[in-house]
């Protein structure tokens, strides 16, 4: 379809050089109307818009006019080779047989004569009088029969000419016979939108995107990067189709043209003969449009924009990223009408492959990049509240909205400077609370190193990696980033930092859960206590209760577990810390449950999650422990619900031993109600998670959830000696 597009237009702009140039005078032979070009035989995922439009054009309106149809969009969605798919359906050749079809390219079209030569040109005007507009009408009058005028790429008279371009509109449109079929790169019909049925064409979806490459380059079938590479392109059309044909050339894989992509951009695609239709020329024509031209903000905004992946609303715009935009809503305007930027909802957010235009180096505003890093910090840095702090929820909500555009632009800074440690810091401790991952705090990690003359925030970074890393169950690796945060406090010298280095020790000993683990962490809990005592520091008095509270009850000393839990409980209560206050009633509410005091442990557990989600913090493991309570008490109906919401909440953080735990339990649950088939996918559910856990609970898990889906065959089948030893572990009820 390209080469048939370009080879047309070529055509096109012949005739009108010629006509400026030749003698006037009326033609003795018949000029040749322009013939619609063939659609593409790729085309996937746009039938039941094609369908739609075919029924509209073919239909007549109130009163018996004939109805005008826009498609609007961005560059390389795919506007015109959707309306060269409609005009080839049959219902439409039936209605607009041959000459009837009239095909006007108006790309090039960026001048009123320009317009009118190519409406004269595409129609086989024959009349010559000198009055272009005139003839163009007289032509059209000629006949009676249906019309139906495609005007692709109307966007370019429009933004150039558009008084006159809606006059010759209004003109075409008071002909009876003629219907008006249009393509832009808009966001709003011509006209003020006056009778226009308008349509916005989006993105093909995954399993259309995926044809459209294989039916060029077949090699990549159960290529398992397809599918990044794919949504790298936001499903496209045109670029997938360019990588694609890049892809068949040169014998490439997805993945090296990933590398390649994330390396050059979009110049990469669309060059030799497929140069007049790269993306680079696709987008720049919408780029360096007449309107974006007029408003100097406008480019300015979209390389903002083009910063914020995942988008972001007005709002935020006004508050955080545009703030200093003396005119946002004009350059929103046009970004919108102009289609380089979209609106869903509330939200405005740029389309991958035109961000990857505009964030190249070559055409990237370098002042726009340290701006909107300095906007990061000072978004985080008014966002630092806690769990227990009363404007938590609402910042740490506001922080999720905006995560994904904090995190991409803070990867992008290379300066080494406090106050972007302390941002990279608070993005970290949000996703310790939210769902943890490793990105940005190894890349802050990276740039503290950087930093000799501030030890103590090299050690919140290490600390707050060692935390990310035990909630990722990788108990090793947090042993040693603790233990470096250590060193680092105690250089300083701030032996209060050192002592909760010591705890944050004793938790992941304690995670490990073996006797041995379990005692260190004791050890350990109690060196922390007598630093906190002999500093007077309450609260780190306190979490060492807490923590020792904790280890006493893994190893058996439950009593001693559960007053030293209450202790530290009521110290925090002093001291108005909620949060971990909440934490004490979880782990009451545990220990209870290793004792087989259900009613108690129901109670803690209940307040337990009764304050985390007042808090707003992660509630699958109080959550996790009410179910198996409930289990234990022969609740299953009401375990099973519990645990299922319990499902929901541990996948959403990302821990993958609490999701395979959950998903035993469920498994569990199912049994107990004769659920055969729905215990066993919960056990081969819950093997896939652990499979992917890093703690010792894998090959234990492992085993036991493959005993359990033999026992559903078999209900008296007694476990075998490795078996009853996992199982004691695991599931202290079932021996």
């Amino acid at each position: 379809m390209g080469k048939v597009d370009h080879m047309q237009e070529t055509m096109d702009v012949l005739q009108v050089f010629l006509r400026e140039r030749l003698p006037t005078h009326p033609s003795s032979q018949p000029r040749i109307r322009s013939s619609i070009p063939a659609n593409s035989s790729i085309f996937h995922g746009r039938d039941p818009l094609v369908a739609q439009l075919v029924r509209i054009l073919t239909s007549k309106l109130d009163g018996g006019k004939r109805p005008r149809v826009c498609l609007l969009g961005p560059g390389g969605m795919g506007k015109t080779s959707t309306a060269l798919a409609v005009m080839a359906d049959s219902e439409m050749k039936k209605h607009f047989p041959g000459r009837h079809q009239i095909w006007v390219p108006c790309v090039k079209a960026t001048s009123l004569s320009l317009f009118l030569d190519t409406l004269y040109s595409s129609l086989g005007t024959t009349q010559n009088s000198g009055d272009t507009l005139n003839d163009i009408l007289f032509e059209i009058n000629s006949s009676s029969e249906p019309l139906v005028l495609l005007l692709d790429n109307l966007e370019t008279p429009w933004n150039v000419v558009r008084s006159e371009t809606e006059r010759i509109l209004y003109e075409i449109d008071r002909i009876a016979h003629v219907t008006l079929f249009v393509t832009m790169r808009a966001s709003t019909a011509p006209c003020n939108g006056d009778e226009w049925q308008s349509f916005r064409i989006e993105e093909v979806n995954e399993e259309a995107a995926r044809q459209i490459y294989l039916d060029i380059c077949p090699s990549g079938k159960g290529d398992p990067k397809l599918s990044v590479l794919l949504q790298t392109l936001g499903h496209m059309p045109l670029p997938i189709t360019l990588m694609a044909n890049l892809a068949k050339s040169f014998d490439w894989g997805a993945g090296k043209l990933l590398e390649k992509y994330e390396r050059i951009g979009t110049g990469m695609v669309g060059q030799g003969e497929d140069a007049n239709h790269s993306l680079d020329v696709c987008i720049s024509l919408s780029v360096d449009s007449p309107p974006m031209k007029k408003h100097p903000e406008a480019y300015r905004l979209l390389a903002t924009l083009a910063m914020l992946p995942v988008g972001t609303t007005d709002d935020a715009l006004e508050e955080w990223w545009a703030c200093d935009s003396p005119n946002l809503v004009g350059a929103l305007q046009v970004l919108t009408e102009t289609s380089l930027v979209q609106r869903h909802g509330t939200h405005y957010f740029v389309l991958p492959v035109i961000r990857s235009y505009v964030l190249d180096h070559s055409r990237f505003p370098g002042d726009v990049r340290a701006a909107m890093i300095a906007a990061a910090c000072n978004f985080l840095t008014h966002h630092n509240s806690s769990p227990g702090d009363p404007t938590f929820k609402e910042q740490s909500d506001g922080l999720s909205k905006e995560e994904g555009n904090l995190q991409a632009i803070l990867l992008q800074a290379t300066d080494v400077e406090p106050e972007l440690i302390e941002a990279f810091l608070l993005l970290g401790q949000h996703q310790l609370l939210t769902r943890p991952r490793l990105e940005v705090i190894e890349h802050a990690l990276k740039l503290a190193r950087q930093m000799e003359s501030h030890p103590k925030l090299l050690g919140d970074v290490l600390a707050c990696y060692g935390r990310i890393l035990l909630n990722l169950d990788r108990y090793d690796q947090a042993i040693e980033q603790f233990s470096n945060a250590r060193q680092k406090f105690l250089s300083i010298p701030n032996e209060q930092l050192g002592a909760r280095s010591l705890l944050n020790l004793a938790d992941v000993y304690g995670f490990i859960g073996d006797t041995r683990s379990v005692e260190e962490a004791i050890r350990l809990g109690l060196s922390a206590q007598s630093v906190f005592e002999k500093l007077d520091d309450v609260q780190g008095v306190a979490l060492s209760f807490y923590y020792l509270g904790i280890s006493s009850g893994q190893v058996g000393r439950r009593t001693e577990g559960i007053s030293s839990l209450t202790r530290a409980s009521e110290m925090f209560q002093k001291l108005q810390d909620a949060a971990n206050r909440a934490k004490c009633s979880y782990y009451l509410a545990l220990i209870y449950l290793w004792e087989r005091r259900y009613e108690e442990g129901l109670r803690l557990g209940m307040a337990a999650v009764q304050e985390y989600e007042k808090l707003g913090q992660y509630s699958g493991e109080p959550m996790q422990v009410l179910g198996i309570i409930l289990f234990q008490k022969g609740s299953y109906p009401a375990a099973l619900e519990m645990l299922v919401r319990t499902l929901a909440i541990c996948k959403s953080y990302g821990r993958p031993q609490h999701v395979a735990q959950t998903l035993e339990m469920i498994g569990r649950t199912h049994a107990k109600m004769d659920e055969k088939a729905d215990a066993q996918a919960a056990y081969e559910e819950a093997m896939q998670y652990y499979s992917a856990s890093h703690t010792s609970t894998r090959g234990r898990g492992m085993i036991c959830c493959q005993f359990f889906i033999r026992q559903l065959e078999n209900p008296s089948l007694e476990p075998t000696f490795q078996e009853r030893s996992r199982l004691r572990v695991m599931h202290q009820d079932f021996l």
